[in-house]
């Protein structure tokens, strides 16, 4: 963790021979699963790969550890020693990681639910290959680490974890994610002419993040006064957005400023990704005032109130995006725009901080 300008935040790992070990162990594994992954943009993660953070939690003591990221910060085994040392851990599980062979997010694979092998998406002919492996050890340490406590972003991902490895983990909590409200807000700007659609992600060539939604999107609408703002890094799609004249590519945007700008300046967000555990994003937009058309899953479902502040769509079903467009571009959007605001103020960061220290002081 970095300190930034903020004292009350230490960086806990200085130690030189940590450094060029996570380096090192880091730098193997980026080596193996890029020989090992058929698709470029699919996320594979193994189990040994450790910050040396366990090194300064033994020094430093902490009364609670809480993680929000375990790949590459810290080893499976650890955590069985952390419980020895009588550490109260808490583990916010942001993707599917904690309950696969390595991957964040499944892509239509449900093997995790019984016992990982043969992945479909690594370079993998044998049953017993890395992802049985990493399977296997956390599945082995699961069974011993009943005491943590285990938080996850949305009812959905709650669900899930009761039919993986991680169900014999009694102690969970449903906490949202928040978003910065120093940076989403409402203010008055003017608005495109045309009717504004944007749509982003980091990664846009990610097969989860559904951009062949967005296509078909603005292939159906190509005779409609509507426009359609991309933001976000893409190879794929790139030629597509740019000759498009329906499309103004952004780029890759990394401000939150400029992010909100755009956010103010249309008039609907899509939300097609249909692996999400929350997409903060969403709120982000709702925040400016924006309503979103998303898929009916995981976050999307418990923010987003049907018709209200924004609209959800049933398995990716493209005529329900078109639906939830043209329900948007006929509402009062005014009344629309003050739900969107309601909303997303019960993701205010110090609420949603409040919630995780009342979970502090019951541990």
């Amino acid at each position: 963790m970095s300190e930034g300008n903020n004292k009350d935040l230490i960086n806990l790992n200085n130690n030189l021979n940590s450094k060029l070990r996570y380096f090192f162990l880091n730098k193997f594994n980026s080596i193996l699963v890029k020989i090992l992954k058929k698709n470029k943009n699919f996320a594979f993660f193994n189990n040994f790969i450790s910050s040396g953070i366990f090194d300064v939690i033994k020094k430093t003591k902490p009364d609670i550890i809480h993680f929000h990221w375990m790949p590459r910060t810290i080893n499976i085994k650890h955590l069985l020693k952390l419980k020895k040392l009588n550490i109260k851990i808490i583990w916010t599980l942001r993707d599917f990681w904690a309950f696969t062979g390595g991957c964040n997010v499944p892509l239509g694979c449900n093997k995790y639910l019984n016992h990982c092998f043969n992945c479909p998406n690594l370079i993998s002919n044998i049953n017993k290959d890395i992802s049985y492996f990493n399977f296997k050890e956390k599945k082995k340490n699961y069974k011993l680490l009943d005491q943590i406590t285990l938080t996850f972003p949305c009812k959905d991902f709650k669900t899930i974890y009761k039919k993986s490895i991680l169900k014999n983990i009694k102690k969970s909590f449903i906490i949202p994610n928040s978003f910065d409200d120093n940076y989403f807000f409402w203010k008055k700007i003017k608005k495109n002419k045309k009717f504004t659609i944007l749509y982003g992600a980091q990664n846009l060539d990610q097969e989860w993040k559904g951009t062949e939604i967005i296509v078909n999107l603005i292939n159906y609408f190509k005779d409609y006064e509507i426009n359609f703002l991309i933001f976000g890094k893409t190879i794929k799609y790139l030629n597509f957005f740019n000759k498009n004249k329906k499309t103004k590519y952004l780029n890759y945007i990394n401000s939150k400023k400029e992010l909100a700008k755009f956010f103010l300046k249309s008039d609907l967000f899509i939300f097609p990704s249909h692996l999400e555990s929350f997409g903060k994003v969403i709120i982000e937009s709702l925040a400016c005032g924006t309503p979103v058309v998303a898929n009916k899953k995981f976050g999307a479902k418990d923010i987003i109130s049907h018709k209200k502040d924004g609209f959800l769509v049933n398995n990716q079903n493209l005529n329900d995006y078109i639906d939830g467009i043209n329900y948007f571009r006929n509402c009062n959007f005014k009344k629309i725009r003050n739900n969107c605001i309601l909303k997303s103020q019960k993701y205010n960061i110090e609420l949603i901080g409040n919630k995780f220290i009342q979970l502090y002081k019951k541990l």
